[in-house]
This record gives structure tokens, C-alpha cells and sequence, in this order.
């Protein structure tokens, strides 16, 4: 089999589960799942087309899975995976100020996801707002200060301000949080126990 024939089968497939999840909604429109489901097989087939389908095209096909994972939402405001969602289709329709909004959604109800920080610091460098990468960036530090791709990341983003001496502060610690595990590591398996802190 070729390339294009796995594609035009898995478009085929995709094509199978978007009109099962259109009749899953015809007999159950209430479940925020069945719009989940349609929404993202639209994606899919969108993303699956991308290369062959015109710009507006792609924006009318997200504009559909959008709608859809409205629904969803609408029946079901605490799914974190729900919001998750929508700002990447806000994100790929270019509009930056309500992917951010659906983000920081899934921040309030779990602060700790390090992956929506991450898009969120993306979106903040294209719409320029780098006091707010910055907040971002020591949010994620302050969560898991060993975060040592959160130091690396910090750190490129320094060095792109020019803020050189800021950007080799982050490096060490980022170096310094697997030279700790390393030697944690070492002690271990030698059978030394390190001495506890007497505060």
C-alpha cells in the first residue's frame, strides 16, 4: 500500500465514526460526549485534508468542530479535556484572546497542568505580552521547582530578550536538578542515606 491509499483509508474510517457519532447524537443529543466525539472527528478530517483543502475551507471545517465542542461544553463546564480542546481550535483559527480564555479554564480546575502553561506561554510570545510569559514561566517553576524543562524553556526566553546573565541563572538550575537526581541516584545504590536537615 501507498501513502495516499493509508490515507484515503483512514479518511474512510474517519468518514464511518463522524456519521456514528451523528446518529449517537441523534439518540442521546443531551451527552456531552457524542459532541466531543463529532467535533473531533471533524478535526480530524479537517487535519487529514489539510494539504489538499483551501484556507477557507479549513477555517469553515474548524468553525463546524467548534460548534460541536460548544455543545459539549455547554453541557459539561468542568471538563478540563473539553476546554483543553477548544483553545487549540481558537488557537488554529488564530484567535489568540479566546484560546487563552479556554486555557486558563483548565487552569482553574487543575492549576498544575504543565502542557495548557506551555500553550499558554506560546500564545503570550506570538501576542507579544512578555511581562505575562514571565508570570507564566515562575507559575510553572512554583508548581515543581525541578521542573527542569520549564527552567530551559525560561532560559531561551531570556536569552532571546538578551537577558544573557537571567538566561545562565536558568541553565545552571536546570543542569543542577539532574546533577542532584544523579547523585541521589549514586548515594542510593551505594547504601548512603543522606543526612536529614535538622530545622
Amino acid at each position: 500500500m501507498n501513502e495516499n491509499s493509508d490515507l484515503k483509508l483512514e479518511l474512510e474510517r474517519t468518514l464511518i465514526d463522524l456519521h456514528d457519532a451523528d446518529r449517537l447524537i441523534s439518540i442521546d443529543p443531551k451527552n456531552e460526549f457524542y459532541h466531543f466525539l463529532k467535533s473531533y472527528e471533524l478535526l480530524v478530517i479537517i487535519l487529514t485534508r489539510s494539504d489538499i483543502i483551501g484556507a477557507e475551507e479549513f477555517r469553515e471545517g474548524l468553525k463546524e468542530a467548534l460548534e460541536e465542542i460548544n455543545i459539549a461544553t455547554a453541557l459539561n463546564p468542568k471538563n478540563k479535556i473539553f476546554h483543553y480542546y477548544k483553545g487549540h481550535i481558537f488557537f488554529m483559527l488564530n484567535k489568540y484572546e479566546e484560546a487563552l480564555e479556554e486555557y486558563n479554564k483548565v487552569l482553574l480546575i487543575d492549576p498544575n497542568d504543565k502542557e495548557v502553561r506551555r500553550y499558554k506561554i506560546e500564545i503570550l510570545m506570538l501576542m507579544q505580552k512578555y511581562e505575562d510569559v514571565l508570570k507564566e514561566f515562575n507559575k510553572m517553576i512554583e508548581n515543581d521547582p525541578d521542573d527542569k524543562e520549564a527552567h530551559f524553556s525560561k532560559a531561551i526566553y531570556f536569552k532571546k530578550l538578551n537577558w544573557f546573565k537571567e538566561s545562565l541563572n536558568e541553565y545552571r538550575k536546570a543542569i543542577l536538578i539532574d546533577y542532584y537526581k544523579v547523585l541521589d541516584k549514586l548515594f542510593s545504590d551505594a547504601g548512603i542515606k543522606k543526612k536529614k536537615n535538622k530545622n
